[in-house]
């Protein structure tokens, strides 16, 4: 077992050794564990697989603010505590294979190109500082992942900047109870952002070689709130319908009418909206059964490809 205490014991000593947080049902525990509900967070080290692993009980509150503490910390990988395991359970495993140099320059572009341009959801920022942007980028272009550009992916399309998927990403106002559908999945770096936000995460690439890329990426950071698809996004994805929030990363002539008909009254889709060169991110609400368009920044995003965007493009 080695260390356990209470918030009377100082964790930090434990917490300097731990990085990547996953819930506790993912991890193969070499003996049964206790639980008792207790209002204060409780601590305990253990030792899983030869990998030290800090293990944190309590209230939802007090869970989701140590793993934020933690999350700044260790520049860690990965959260998900918003879904406990049937013990309310969240566990911090040594993080492996993430070189130092990342952990600096994700705090960079975080604190360069995000903050300083104004401000941002807190929680938009500890999904853009959690997810390893690194690991989803082609490795001939890997040591530019963090660079305040769009880079190439491949197939014709690319991975958006840091900032701009914040940006949309916070302008979506995403909740932890949300249903998400996401419009080009790409390789899936965008998806990652949305599913340590949401509740579960639907997303539809027209590439079945991206979609193959993306399924892989998203694997290894053991997300489990996903829902990949292969097809026109256009139509977004009526089996799962409808859906609290809508973003598509990829530019529309004008907002698909099935996209606006798969919110719920109330939700929100954020999409570029223009002509092949310059578009305008624009959020749209919709109220009944009309929609309110409200244009935000101008951008230049690859085209949205399908029956109710751009014509062309092969699957």
């Amino acid at each position: 077992m080695g260390w356990h205490g209470s918030t009377g014991v100082d964790p930090w000593n434990a917490i300097r050794a731990v990085g990547r947080i996953v819930p506790a049902s993912q991890i193969r525990w070499h003996e049964p564990m206790p639980y008792s509900p207790v209002s204060a967070p409780l601590f305990e080290m253990h030792r899983v697989d030869g990998l030290p692993v800090l293990l944190v009980r309590g209230t939802r509150a007090n869970r989701l603010h140590w793993a934020t503490a933690v999350a700044r910390a260790a520049a860690v990988s990965a959260i998900d505590v918003r879904v406990p395991d049937r013990e309310h359970h969240i566990a911090m495993v040594n993080k492996q294979h993430e070189p130092d140099q990342w952990s600096a320059t994700r705090r960079r572009m975080i604190d360069e190109q995000i903050r300083r341009r104004g401000p941002c959801d807190p929680r938009v920022i500890e999904a853009m500082m959690s997810v390893p942007r690194e690991r989803f980028v082609p490795a001939n272009v890997k040591d530019a992942a963090y660079q305040d550009r769009a880079l190439p992916i491949g197939h014709g399309q690319t991975i958006s900047q840091p900032f701009i998927v914040a940006y949309m990403t916070d302008k979506l106002s995403v909740t932890h109870d949300d249903r998400v559908l996401e419009i080009g999945t790409g390789t899936g770096y965008q998806t990652a952002i949305l599913a340590t936000l949401a509740k579960h995460v639907f997303t539809v690439e027209r590439i079945a070689a991206l979609h193959e890329r993306a399924a892989t990426n998203l694997t290894k950071l053991n997300l489990a709130n996903i829902t990949m698809s292969v097809g026109d996004g256009t139509l977004g994805l009526a089996e799962y319908a409808p859906y609290d929030r809508i973003l598509t990363t990829a530019a529309a002539p004008s907002v698909p009418g099935p996209l606006a008909d798969q919110l719920v009254d109330g939700g929100v889709l954020v999409i570029p909206v223009g002509g092949p060169a310059e578009q305008t991110i624009v959020r749209v609400i919709r109220k009944g059964r009309r929609t309110v368009e409200t244009p935000m920044l101008a951008c230049r995003f690859v085209k949205l490809i399908g029956r109710e965007g751009w014509p062309g493009g092969k699957t």
